[in-house]
């Protein structure tokens, strides 16, 4: 009789058993076992060792009575570090966002920071975070204290748009005498695949909900839509206004004159400074150099002797914001401020998973719905969260997935929770869905936002059978019962199913926005077609209450929960991250997923065959 369990006739077994049973085979299991778990003890006590010597490297002796804070910038930062518990008990982790601007808030005010000097490298910044950091910055400078800045080059032989938009907002600018100053302009760039479709006899049978939900042309068309290039039209000049006023701002440099080196780019070192995007070409050395000088300037003439005993130490902000810490309430009680994560693709992931054979190809960065609903709950529940930020960084995903974020909202409301929707660089189409019950929401303004649509289908795989010579045979029973099938097309029947679906979402898509956003749905039509919007532009028709980075966010729930200085408040970030050995992992450079291929993340439709709320699959390279 057949074993339910191992689907293998009871014979089989036994002599497996005998055989596992057998000495040999038990010293082979315990010798095995004894060496894993020896060497996971080795690891262990390594890792202690480790944390150990780190943890006492950071018991440094009092910080200087004068001194420069030095913060090293390598692209976007996480707005708040999201480090396992037990990690963090032996090793700090990196600085986040949240650490950059308490530590910039208290130097203004702090008597033994003269200065702040960044290291500026190229990196992956984000919109809303350059922002963010311009803002701080600024702040800074007006207590009177100055802020440099050094970069080897901007760009170099890539754009360095982004890296001189912070900069922009220093007092002087420093580039070594090699660099490149490469402010090259933005592009906006698209793929699209049906040309190679079409090759190998795949057929994408989609259809969406409207005219500007442009994400499927990616597998429908060879190039842009009117309607696609007239949206992101808007979104490059929204951007580009933005940076090129900020820059002449800080800078008192013509736009002009900007427009006129972006047309020339990259320019050498020698060149920015002749027409004044930078102050100084020199070496780090030098830029150690000019701010003790411009130090001892101001000491006593008695004093100043430029010498290793009067040189202003370099603190970094790793060190400086464990002084910070200091002045973070200790007391559990007086965490009254809630941050939860919407990060990457939403996604119902235990159902959606196991409903789908290419779910293991989807990108890592997933946002699973139920997770983030839950930690929602847990911080409603909390007598002593009084308000919550839901921050959004997403494209979308499922309906069926945002829609559980966005009733895990409704119902924190409820129990007396102010909730705040704090959008990163991308809250669009799912990730708009979500926000719309928010009691507040705050876009920057680059943010991308809106795409109230839907698209869904499936690729018909018939062709590309057929060129390599496989066939497939089915037996149905049920007139629309090929409708997730990808080896055949709709029938007229299930093609009439899918627009049922379609038009159901789009209704329920816009009927919560009106609601939500205490507007009608003809007004959320002119909003709406599926058309994605900067968070300028969302503010003018009504989809967000204001603009605002993270860092106002923060302010926001501080004066909901009777918080006096947000910098100062603790926050409970959610959800809680429970697995330290993961982390331990990707500490040691492991791999902890299968080395498999990882699809971009506009294949994520191709994988689900569902619905889908997500903005175009655009790449901005600034």
């Amino acid at each position: 009789m057949p074993s339910f369990i191992t689907r293998k006739p009871l014979k089989h077994a036994e002599p497996e058993k005998r055989r596992r049973s057998s000495p040999l085979w038990r010293f082979v299991g315990k010798f095995f076992m004894g060496l894993g778990i020896f060497v996971f003890a080795l690891m262990v006590l390594g890792l202690f060792s480790i944390f150990k010597m780190v943890g006492e490297g950071q018991k440094h002796e009092p910080l200087p009575d004068k001194f420069v804070l030095g913060i090293a910038l390598e692209g976007s930062l996480p707005d708040i570090t999201l480090q396992n518990p037990f990690l963090a008990q032996f090793m700090p982790p990196e600085t986040s966002l949240l650490d950059f601007l308490r530590s910039v808030n208290y130097a203004k005010s702090d008597d033994r920071v003269e200065a702040i000097a960044v290291r500026l490298r190229d990196g992956g910044y984000s919109l809303t975070q350059i922002e963010t950091i311009r803002n701080a910055i600024v702040d800074f400078r007006k207590s009177g204290k100055k802020a440099f800045v050094y970069t080897d080059d901007f760009g170099g032989f890539s754009s360095g748009m982004g890296e001189y938009w912070i900069a922009s907002a220093f007092d002087e600018i420093w580039i070594q005498p090699m660099g490149i100053v490469s402010l090259t302009g933005l592009r906006i760039e698209e793929p699209f695949f049906k040309e190679a479709l079409d090759k190998i006899g795949v057929e994408m049978q989609t259809e969406r909900r409207k005219v500007f939900k442009t994400a499927p042309e990616a597998y429908l068309r060879d190039n842009m839509s009117d309607a696609n290039i007239l949206a992101l039209r808007a979104v490059m000049n929204d951007i580009m206004d933005t940076m090129l006023t900020q820059i002449s701002e800080s800078r008192s440099l013509d736009i002009n004159t900007l427009k006129q080196a972006i047309n020339t780019s990259p320019l050498l070192a020698e060149d920015a400074l002749k027409i004044g995007l930078v102050d100084k070409v020199g070496y780090t050395d030098e830029f150690d150099d000019r701010i003790n000088i411009g130090y001892q300037a101001e000491m006593p003439k008695d004093e100043a002797k430029n010498d290793d005993k009067t040189r202003l130490a370099f603190v970094p902000i790793d060190r400086y914001k464990i002084e910070q810490a200091k002045h973070l309430s200790k007391d559990k009680e007086d965490v009254k401020v809630a941050v939860v994560f919407v990060t990457g693709a939403i996604m119902d992931t235990p159902q959606q998973s196991s409903a789908s054979p290419l779910a293991f190809l989807v990108p890592e960065n997933i946002a699973d719905a139920q997770d983030i609903a839950n930690a929602i709950q847990i911080a409603a529940e909390d007598e002593n969260i009084k308000s919550i930020i839901v921050r959004v960084d997403s494209p979308g995903g499922s309906p069926n997935a945002s829609e559980t974020i966005r009733r895990a909202i409704v119902k924190a409301r409820a129990k007396g929770k102010y909730v705040i929707v704090s959008m990163a660089d991308t809250a669009a189409s799912g990730g708009y869905w979500v926000a719309v019950d928010a009691d507040t929401i705050l876009a920057g303004k680059l943010t991308l936002t809106g795409s109230i649509g839907v698209f869904g289908g499936k690729p018909n795989l018939a062709e590309m059978w057929d060129k390599i010579g496989v066939n497939w045979q089915a037996l149905e029973y049920g007139q629309n019962s090929s409708m997730w099938s990808s080896n055949t097309g709709y029938n007229e029947s299930e093609r009439a199913r899918l627009n049922a679906m379609m038009d159901h979402v789009y209704n329920a898509f816009t009927l919560r926005v009106a609601e939500g956003r205490d507007l009608t749905l003809d007004e959320v039509e002119q909003a709406a077609k599926g058309r994605v919007w900067t968070g300028l532009d969302a503010k003018d028709r009504n989809l967000v209450d204001d603009l605002g980075g993270f860092e106002d966010a923060l302010a926001l729930a501080a004066q909901k929960a009777n918080i006096e200085d947000w910098h100062t408040m603790r926050v409970a970030a959610l959800p809680l991250r429970d697995d330290p050995l993961s982390d331990i992992a990707k500490m040691l450079g492991f791999p902890v997923r299968s080395a498999v291929p990882i699809l971009p993340q506009m294949f994520i439709p191709a994988a689900y065959p569902d619905a889908i709320v997500t903005a175009p699959p655009l790449r901005i390279d600034f």
